[in-house]
C-alpha cells in the first residue's frame, strides 16, 4: 500500500515502512515522520525548496562551472533579495584552471538559455576571477521563476561551455502581493499558551495547473497540511515587526474536486530564545493554471478553528522560566482526527478571530526564511529496558535534540501514560528528573483513546533517555522512537578529520554533533532548558559549522538579527546577548566585543560583500562603545554592560567555575582589553575593504594605542600578563591562563616575550572553559607547540573534551565540569566547544583560509603532535583535500622526520604548501615522483602547476595553483 494510501486509511504509518534502525531523512520527507499531532497520520509533501543535486560528471575534460546557487541555495524559493547572489564553482581535471571572466545569462525560460540568449539579464563578459555575482538586471517581479547559467573563460582564453540551467524563484516583494488576513482563535487570557487546529476547503474544477504555491507565517510556529498530507512546519522566530514567512511548493497535494487545508497552529508566550508577541496565522495558496489565470485561497473569516487537546492552563505546564516551553500535556481522545481532509465535519468549530489584511499590528513586515530544519528518524534505541514497577526505559545511545514518537498498538480509552526525557539514570535505572537538566521539566502526558494510535508532540527538547510509564502493553524498540532534527546544511559531514589519535578523531566527531544538533531555527545554547540564541554561543557555533557543514544561511540569518539587536535595544552601540528573546534588553559587555570577530569571520569564510557593508554601522558602533570606556591610562576601564548578573563590565568565562579564580574586582580587565583590540583591528579591516581610509586610520591608531596600554600596564617584571588594573593602578596578582593565551592569541605580545607567554599558557593546561578554548587553542598554535594542543585536545586527566568522552558526554557540555558542579546551570548539551574543530583543522590537518571567501589557502602539516592526518575542508571555491603522514629514510644518518603530503585544491584557488623540514637544510623533496628540491636548490624539470619554491627555516614552501598533488619530502642526512 501506497504511503498516500496508508494515510488515509490509518492513523500511521505501518510497521512495515519503519522498519529501518536508523533513516537519514531528506527535508522534502522529514515531516512524513516528525511533526505535531499526536496520533495523526504525517506523509511527505513537497516542502519549498530543492534538494540542491547538482548534475555533476568526471568524465569532464574541460572547465565548465558547476554547483549553481543562489544565496547559497540551489534552484530556491521565495527569494525576496531584489538584487540576488549568485555563485558556482567550476569543475576541472587540470591543474592550474583559472577563472579569468564570466558570463551570466538571466532567462524567463529554459529555452531562452538553450538558444544562447538571456531575455532577463545578460551581464556581458566581465573580467574577474570571482565566482560570484550580485544580479544586476531590470526589477526582478513576485512570485516569477528565472532561470540562469553561466559561462566562464580560462587561463588559456578559452570559453568553457555553459552550465547546465539553474533557477530561483521570487518571493513575495511588496505588500500589496499579501491578500490573506492574519487569523487567530479568540483568546482566552487564562492559556499560558496554545496549541490551535484551522482548516477550510476548496473546489478545483480546473485539472491544468502549472504551479501552486503556499505562502505561510505563524506567530509563533505553524504545521501545514494539504489533503491531509503534512507539507510545512516553521516559522523561525523573531519579532512580529520583521516576521519570516515560508514558500512551499504544493503542486503535487492539490486534486481536481475538494481539497482541504489544515494548519496546526503553536504559540508559546515569550521565552529565551522568542518574544512574546501575539498569536497569529497567515497563509495564502495561490494556484497558477497553464492558460494563466489565478486563484488564491487566504486565510479569512470562512476559515474555521478549534482549540487542540493540549493542556493550557495550570501552574506545573512550563518546562523551565527562561525556555518557557510547555509540559505538553495532550488528550489523545480529542484529536481532531482527519481536519486536514475534505469532508470533514466542522461543524461545531469555532470562527476566527480576523486580525487584518497584512501588513497589520502588530506585523508590520514579512521577511522570506532562507532556511530550513530537516532531520532523521532514529527508528528504534540501543536499548529498551522494563523495569519492576512495569515502565519502559529507552536508551538511545547519545543526546539529541529530537521530538519523541511513541506507537501504542493496544490503547485503552482513558489510560493515562505519563513520560518523561533526561540525559542520565538514577542507580535503580529510571531517567533522572533531577540531574542533567537543569532545573527542566521533562515530562510528557498522553491520555490514550482506544486501539493503535501514536503519541507525538509538537516540541523538540535535548535528551538521550526517554521514560514511558507502564502503557499496560508490552513495547518492542520500534514503537520507541525519536525524530532527531536540525538546521538543513549542504552535509553533516562536508568536513572530515581522521588522524592517528583515535581520541582526536572521537573528539572531532563528538564536536562534529554538537554542532548539528545545537543548530536549530536558531543557533542555541543548550535544546534543553533556554533554548535561546546566545550571541557567545552562536559566535561559536557559527564559525565551526561554517567550516564543518558548508552552513552559511543560518549563520547570514542569526548575524542579521543581532544587527537589529542593535537598532531594536543598544542607542550606545550594544548588542543584545540573546536575541531574539522575550527578556528584552539585556547584555553582555565582552559579548559585543565577540560580535565584531563574528562578522570577520562570516566574510573571511564566505567573501560575502554585500553582507559586510550592512555590517558596518553596527560593528562601527561597537568600536565607539568600546572607545568610550578607555581612560587616561589608555586602558578599557569597566565596559557598561550587564548589570544586575554575574557579568557585570564582562563575564570572562561561563560557567563561574570556568574562570578559575580570574580576578573580575579589577577595572580594567585584560581580557575585555583584549577583546577591544580585535575590536578595533576587525573594524579597521573591515573599513579598509570598504574602502573607508578615514576610518581604518583612526581605528588602527586605536588599535595600537590600545595594545601599547595593554602592555604597559598588563604585563609584570618577567613578561607575564595579570588579570586587570585594579581601581588604585596596582596590577592584580593573578596571572590566569585567560589573560595569557588572549594576548598571545591575538597577537599583542611583543617577539621578546612570546616563549615566555606560550610556556605559561601550557603549564597551565587547560584553565579556560568552552566558551573561550579558543583562544587558548590559537595560543598554542602561535607559538606552534603542537605537542600541547594535541594534548589539550585528547588528555582526559585535565579539563577539556577527552574528559566528557572519558565520563560518557555524547554532546559537548557548558562546563567542564558538568557532571560536578550546580547544574541547574550547566547544561549536558552545550556547543560552544565545537569551535576546536576549526583549530584542528587549521592546526592539525593544516588549512587555512588565507583569503576572504577562500581565495587564496595554505597548506601546513604541523612538524609534530601527529603521525598522520586526513580531511576534507569545505571552501566557497570547493573542497580542499589534505592527506598526510610522517615517513622514515632509511639509511645512515638519516632520520623519521620526513613526510608524504597529498592534496587536492580546487579550480580557480592558489594555495601556499609549507612542508615541514625540523630545519634541516639536507633534505629532498618530489611531486610525484619527480625531485622538484634538492639540499638548498630547485631542480629541473619544471612541473605543471608549482609556480614557485623557496625554504625558510623551518620549511619547503611551493606556491601551487589548483590540482591534485603528491609532495614527498626526504631527510638525507649529512
Amino acid at each position: 500500500m501506497s504511503e498516500k494510501q496508508t494515510t488515509k486509511s490509518t492513523d500511521e504509518p505501518s510497521s512495515s515502512q519503519l522498519s529501518a534502525k536508523r533513516t537519514f531523512i531528506d527535508r522534502r520527507d522529514y515531516l512524513k515522520f516528525t511533526g505535531a499531532v499526536a496520533g495523526m497520520p504525517i506523509v511527505a509533501g513537497q516542502l519549498g525548496g530543492a534538494t540542491g543535486d547538482v548534475p555533476q560528471s568526471t568524465d569532464w575534460d574541460d572547465p565548465i562551472p558547476v554547483d549553481l546557487r543562489v544565496e547559497y541555495t540551489h534552484d530556491p524559493f521565495g527569494i525576496d533579495n531584489p538584487d540576488p547572489f549568485l555563485s558556482w564553482r567550476i569543475h576541472s581535471q587540470e591543474r592550474g584552471t583559472t577563472q579569468t571572466a564570466y558570463r551570466i545569462l538571466v532567462a524567463s525560460s529554459p529555452d531562452e538559455l538553450t538558444n544562447g540568449t538571456g531575455d532577463v539579464w545578460d551581464s556581458g563578459l566581465v573580467e574577474s576571477k570571482s565566482m560570484n555575482a550580485r544580479y544586476g538586471g531590470p526589477s526582478l517581479d513576485s512570485r516569477e521563476r528565472y532561470y540562469w547559467s553561466v559561462q566562464i573563460v580560462d587561463q588559456t582564453g578559452d570559453a568553457s561551455d555553459w552550465s547546465e540551467p539553474a533557477w530561483w524563484e521570487m518571493g513575495l516583494l511588496d505588500e500589496d502581493d499579501w491578500e490573506a488576513e492574519w487569523i487567530r482563535k479568540p483568546r482566552d487570557d487564562d492559556d499560558l499558551f496554545e496549541f490551535n487546529f484551522f482548516r477550510t476547503e476548496f473546489e478545483l474544477e480546473e485539472t491544468s495547473i502549472d504551479r501552486v504555491r503556499a505562502y505561510v507565517s505563524a506567530y509563533h510556529q505553524y504545521e501545514l497540511r494539504l489533503n491531509g498530507e503534512a507539507v510545512d512546519m516553521g516559522p523561525s522566530f523573531n519579532y512580529p515587526d520583521r516576521q519570516y514567512y515560508k514558500v512551499v511548493d504544493v503542486t503535487d497535494q492539490l486534486v481536481a474536486g475538494e481539497n482541504a487545508i489544515g494548519v496546526l497552529h503553536n504559540w508559546s508566550g515569550g521565552g529565551q530564545g522568542r518574544p512574546h508577541g501575539e498569536p497569529g496565522l497567515i497563509v495564502q495558496l495561490e494556484i497558477e493554471y497553464e492558460d494563466g489565470t489565478t486563484e488564491r485561497v487566504t486565510t479569512d473569516d470562512t476559515w474555521r478553528v478549534r482549540a487542540g487537546p493540549w493542556q493550557t492552563t495550570g501552574d506545573d505546564l512550563i518546562r523551565a522560566g527562561s525556555s518557557q516551553d510547555p509540559v505538553e500535556v495532550i488528550d489523545g481522545r480529542d484529536l481532531p482526527r482527519g481536519y486536514a481532509e475534505s469532508g470533514f465535519d466542522d461543524d461545531n468549530w469555532d470562527d476566527p478571530e480576523i486580525l487584518g489584511t497584512h501588513p497589520t499590528e502588530p506585523w508590520e513586515r514579512l521577511i522570506s526564511q532562507e532556511r530550513e530544519v530537516t532531520g532523521e528518524l532514529i527508528e528504534e534505541p540501543e536499548t529498551l529496558t522494563r523495569l519492576d514497577n512495569g515502565d519502559y526505559v529507552a536508551d538511545f545511545g547519545k543526546v539529541y535534540s529530537a521530538i519523541p514518537r511513541i506507537r501504542f498498538e493496544d490503547g485503552e480509552e482513558g489510560r493515562h501514560v505519563e513520560m518523561v526525557a533526561g540525559y542520565r539514570l538514577t542507580d535503580d535505572g529510571q531517567v533522572d528528573t533531577e540531574r542533567g537538566v537543569q532545573s527542566t521539566d521533562m515530562r510528557y502526558e498522553y491520555t490514550q483513546r482506544d486501539g493503535e494510535q501514536v503519541f507525538r508532540p509538537f516540541l523538540y527538547l535535548g535528551y538521550r533517555y526517554f521514560q514511558i510509564e507502564d502503557p499496560g502493553e508490552e513495547l518492542e524498540k520500534d514503537q520507541v522512537q525519536a525524530f532527531a532534527r536540525w538546521n538543513d546544511v549542504p552535509d553533516t559531514h562536508a568536513a572530515t578529520f581522521e588522524s592517528s589519535n583515535e581520541m582526536l578523531n572521537d573528539v572531532w566527531e563528538l564536536s562534529r554533533r554538537s554542532l548539528q544538533y545545537a543548530s536549530q531555527e536558531q543557533f542555541v545554547d543548550t535544546p534543553t532548558r533556554e533554548k535561546g540564541q546566545f550571541l557567545g554561543d552562536a559566535y561559536n557555533i557559527s564559525w565551526a559549522t561554517m567550516q564543518t557543514f558548508e552552513e552559511r544561511k543560518l549563520s547570514r540569518q542569526a548575524l542579521r538579527e543581532f544587527f537589529d539587536s542593535q537598532e531594536r535595544f543598544w542607542s550606545d552601540g550594544r548588542l543584545n546577548a540573546v536575541y531574539p528573546t522575550g527578556d528584552g534588553a539585556r547584555d553582555i559587555p565582552d559579548y559585543s566585543q565577540k560580535f565584531v570577530d563574528w562578522v570577520w569571520r562570516y566574510y573571511h569564510i564566505t567573501g560575502d560583500e554585500e553582507l559586510l557593508k550592512e555590517s558596518y554601522p553596527v560593528i562601527r558602533n561597537v568600536a565607539e562603545y568600546v572607545d568610550d570606556h578607555v581612560n587616561e591610562n589608555g586602558l578599557v576601564v569597566d565596559l557598561s554592560g550587564g548589570e544586575g548578573f554575574p557579568y557585570e563590565y564582562g563575564i570572562v568565562d561561563w560557567p563561574d567555575e570556568m574562570r578559575y579564580d580570574y580576578d573580575r574586582e579589577t577595572g580594567a580587565m585584560t581580557t575585555v582589553n583584549v577583546y577591544g583590540v580585535a575590536v578595533f583591528r576587525r573594524v579597521a579591516q573591515v573599513a579598509e575593504i570598504l574602502g573607508r581610509s578615514d576610518d581604518v586610520d583612526e581605528m588602527r591608531a586605536k588599535e595600537g594605542a590600545l595594545t601599547e596600554a595593554i602592555n604597559e600596564h598588563l604585563v609584570r617584571d618577567g613578561g607575564l600578563y595579570v588579570d586587570g588594573l585594579h581601581y588604585d593602578g596596582s596590577q592584580s596578582d593573578r596571572v590566569s591562563q585567560h589573560a595569557n593565551a588572549f594576548a598571545l592569541a591575538w597577537d599583542i605580545v611583543p617577539a621578546e616575550n612570546v616563549e615566555t607567554v606560550a610556556d605559561h599558557v601550557v603549564d597551565r593546561g587547560v584553565e579556560m572553559g568552552p566558551a573561550t578554548i579558543q583562544w587558548l587553542l590559537y595560543a598554542l598554535l602561535a607559538d606552534d607547540r603542537y605537542d600541547a594542543l594535541v594534548d589539550v585536545l585528547t588528555d582526559p586527566s585535565h579539563d577539556g573534551w577527552a574528559r566528557i568522552l572519558d565520563e560518557g558526554g555524547t554532546f559537548l557540555w557548558e562546563s567542564w565540569h558538568g557532571l560536578e558542579a550546580d547544574e541547574w546551570n550547566r547544561s549536558l548539551s552545550h556547543a560552544w566547544a565545537a569551535v576546536s574543530n576549526v583549530m584542528m583543522q587549521e592546526g592539525l590537518l593544516g588549512v587555512t583560509i588565507e583569503a576572504p571567501g577562500a581565495t587564496a589557502l595554505s597548506i601546513t602539516p604541523p612538524p609534530a603532535g601527529l603521525d598522520s592526518a586526513s580531511g576534507i575542508v569545505p571552501t566557497e571555491h570547493g573542497d580542499v583535500c589534505v592527506s598526510w603522514e610522517r615517513t622514515e629514510t632509511p639509511g645512515e644518518g638519516r632520520s623519521d622526520n620526513g613526510i608524504e603530503l597529498s592534496t587536492s585544491i580546487p579550480a580557480n584557488t592558489p594555495a601556499t604548501v609549507r612542508i615541514p623540514t625540523h630545519g634541516s637544510d639536507s633534505v629532498r623533496v618530489c611531486e610525484n615522483g619527480k625531485t622538484i628540491w634538492n639540499k638548498g636548490n630547485r631542480t629541473r624539470p619544471e612541473r605543471p602547476g608549482i609556480e614557485n619554491i623557496n625554504r625558510t627555516d623551518e620549511h619547503i614552501v611551493v606556491e601551487v595553483t589548483s590540482g591534485e598533488y603528491v609532495f614527498e619530502l626526504e631527510q638525507l642526512g649529512n
